[in-house]
């Protein structure tokens, strides 16, 4: 799978892949290339019945314009979503996100939300980074006052919502919706200012 042509203007860009399959476990995401960055894997999430996964990259060392290439494992796919963000204004470039404060959900029961809580930020000046996906087209408002950056979560099942919240001290992130649904899954990163 490629992604559209982009060019990103920092030298680190996160990329979440969403993937489904319908009665079956969806694919895994064994390796993403492109854009010149160097690429690792920071986490995926599985909903509990297995059909739904979430997974979040990272890329440092970014440069020049491209597409970015993602590898899938071999199997059947009934959907694929991706996302790709950066954060300007002093991300950290070297070490853009807190490996200790990598938090994510996968509820057993239907709800209306499905959120993280992270632990205490390292810096006042990180930010707390969350993506997830429920299994309703339904608009999803960002949990604990953060801010919205995307949601292709309201208008097809297979979206991706993500938020973050600068200077977080307390409180569960993540996102809510207004039907009761199951198989909700989100992951957070703690993303550390320079």
């Amino acid at each position: 799978m490629t992604t559209n042509f982009l060019s990103p203007t920092t030298g680190v860009v996160f990329l979440w892949v969403f993937d489904s399959l319908s009665g079956g476990t969806p694919a895994t995401v064994d390796a993403v290339s492109g854009i010149s960055c160097t690429w690792a894997k920071i986490q995926t999430v599985v909903s509990s019945n297995g059909h739904r996964r979430l997974s979040l990259w990272y890329g440092i060392g970014c440069s020049g314009s491209g597409t970015i290439s993602i590898g899938l494992s071999a199997g059947a796919q009934s959907t694929i979503r991706y996302v790709v963000e950066e954060f300007k204004g002093g991300i950290d470039p070297s070490v853009p996100f807190d490996s200790a404060n990598v938090k994510t959900a996968a509820p057993t029961v239907a709800a209306m939300s499905v959120g993280v809580a992270p632990n205490s930020l390292a810096s006042a000046s990180d930010a707390f980074y969350v993506g997830l996906n429920h299994n309703v087209a339904q608009e999803v408002t960002p949990l604990d006052n953060a801010t919205e950056i995307t949601d292709t979560n309201a208008s097809f099942i297979p979206g991706i919502e993500t938020n973050d919240l600068p200077n977080w001290t307390t409180g569960t992130m993540g996102g809510s919706w207004a039907t009761s649904t199951g198989q909700a899954i989100a992951i957070g990163i703690e993303v550390r200012a320079r």
